[in-house]
């Protein structure tokens, strides 16, 4: 990638750097990835066993700026803009009738209170949370590639976030959508694109016929069980969709009224007509059903659990508790961008290819979580090898470098032990 460029573009770099360099900057911020910790210490130490000396924290400090974050983010922008060589899947492809299938969820990261003016987080009856970041993400389940990132408050929830997919939507895209992300409008330009969507159907909205009459949906869904019929949706736009209906099983109906009640205690009434709604799970689409009948619509969305397993991924092996020790913006937003660049560059290792089978074996696959976990724990021996560092010399450079007390006033514990004779 063309770091030097990206580095002058963002003003991270004017002139040619004499210790700290764009490709070790970038390096020692993939290597966070790695780290229980994050501090300018951190940072100093893998600057300086990268480039074989030693680096002050001061001299981090100077270097980490609002630029140092642009610059970030715009190698994290030019690495989702690569065509990252991914492997084939194992088994024969899907003839898909969609060019992309584009997942957009969200993932929160807890922060130090000194960061809730810059990023807030919620509040309710028990107080205000102090700062929690919001991480958008837009994924492509056919391509596995990682398509767009947002940083946000908090407070900007998934249905403030529901038009940011819009400019990354091309012809004959499917989009899954969360209920999170229902808004009719959105789902409206969406068609307008020449796209497809696939979206959990909000049950408050008002429901159709094709001739405009009002449709009881709940009463519907008593009489006949399940539907899969075409409808106009929203009391203003009247957008003609496919709703698709299909009756729960019992016990998921009954956990969705417990987490209901339990997620609502205390703050509002919960209405017969939700409760009752539990019942069915409710889709809406433009798909038409000799694309997608109406077990594949539920199985197709049932997919968008992908991405809730990338995030348990994420925040299982990738340290993001991590960012919670960051006290500035300029130190998290690094951290955070240097995270997800290292999650775009090595996404390709967690493609659902096949291991090697033995005739008449079934065929098994990487799971995510388990190479997640590998990749993070080799990722140091693998870079200090390729970069073929002495690593043991390094490490007696940075122990005299950055393991001595630091200098003040008062006496150390050795300094005092000494003074006694």
């Amino acid at each position: 990638m063309p770091l030097l460029a990206l580095a002058r573009q963002t003003q991270w770099m004017e002139r040619t750097a004499r210790k700290i360099t764009p490709p070790h900057w970038i390096t020692a911020a993939l290597l966070l990835i790695t780290q229980p910790q994050i501090s300018l210490s951190v940072l100093a130490v893998l600057l300086g066993l990268l480039s074989a000396q030693t680096i002050s924290k001061q001299a981090v400090h100077e270097r980490l700026d609002a630029a140092a974050a642009r610059f970030l983010k715009a190698v994290l922008g030019a690495a989702m803009g690569m065509a990252l060589k991914v492997p084939k899947l194992g088994s024969p492809q899907i003839l898909w009738p969609f060019a992309r299938i584009l997942v957009q969820d969200s993932t929160t990261i807890k922060l130090n209170e000194k960061l809730a003016a810059r990023y807030p987080g919620g509040a309710n009856q028990h107080g205000r949370t102090p700062g929690v970041l919001r991480v958008q993400a837009v994924f492509d389940l056919l391509t596995h590639r990682w398509l767009n990132f947002a940083l946000s408050p908090y407070v900007h929830n998934d249905q403030k976030a529901s038009p940011t997919v819009l400019p990354l939507v091309q012809k004959r895209d499917l989009v899954l959508r969360d209920l999170g992300y229902f808004a009719v409008p959105v789902l409206q330009q969406i068609v307008q694109c020449g796209a497809f969507f696939l979206s959990r159907f909000y049950f408050r909205t008002a429901v159709f016929d094709l001739q405009g009459r009002p449709i009881d949906l709940l009463g519907l869904l008593r009489r006949q069980g399940r539907v899969d019929r075409w409808v106009l949706l929203g009391a203003k736009e009247k957008m003609r969709v496919r709703l698709v209906a299909l009756p729960a099983p019992q016990r998921v109906a009954n956990e969705r009224r417990r987490k209901a009640r339990a997620q609502w205690h205390n703050r509002c009434q919960l209405s017969q007509a939700y409760l009752a709604f539990q019942n069915w799970t409710l889709f809406v689409t433009n798909v038409p059903s000799e694309s997608l009948s109406a077990p594949q619509v539920m199985a197709l969305y049932g997919q968008r659990w992908q991405i809730e397993i990338i995030f348990k991924g994420w925040k299982s092996h990738f340290h993001l508790e991590a960012l919670s020790q960051s006290t500035t913006a300029e130190l998290l937003e690094v951290a955070i961008y240097g995270k997800l660049l290292f999650i775009t560059l090595t996404h390709p290792l967690t493609t659902p290819v096949l291991t090697v089978a033995e005739p008449g074996q079934p065929l098994r696959y990487y799971s995510r979580l388990k190479v997640n976990l590998l990749t993070r724990q080799c990722l140091l021996s693998v870079v200090f090898e390729r970069g073929a560092i002495d690593v043991a010399a390094g490490l007696e450079r940075q122990m005299h470098y950055h393991g001595r007390y630091e200098k003040r006033q008062r006496q150390n514990l050795w300094e005092k032990f000494f003074a006694l004779a």
